[in-house]
């Protein structure tokens, strides 16, 4: 039995189910789909820039190791001095 619960479809079909899906596709892109990839570029954005960073920090420590440990070191103490919900 095809996906869409019909035994037997047409190009009429097939375009009915096209255009649903289509519309299906584009609510989720609104709702909680859009939210899941606006927080994944966010997070994305933002390691980008602590790399960003972290290369500057090379060049004044002198050390990719070094530069590292301090920008772990920093995420860490962000960490534990968060505001608590």
């Amino acid at each position: 039995m095809p996906l869409w619960g019909t035994s037997m479809s047409t190009p009429e079909s097939n375009e009915s189910d096209v255009r649903r899906l289509e519309y299906q596709s584009a609510q989720l892109g609104l709702s909680g789909l859009a939210q899941g990839v606006s927080m994944h570029a966010f997070i994305s954005k933002r390691m980008e820039g602590i790399e960003d960073a972290r290369q500057e920090l090379v060049g004044l420590v002198g050390s990719e190791d070094e530069a590292t440990r301090l920008v772990v070191e920093q995420m860490n103490q962000s960490w534990i001095e968060r505001p608590k919900p």
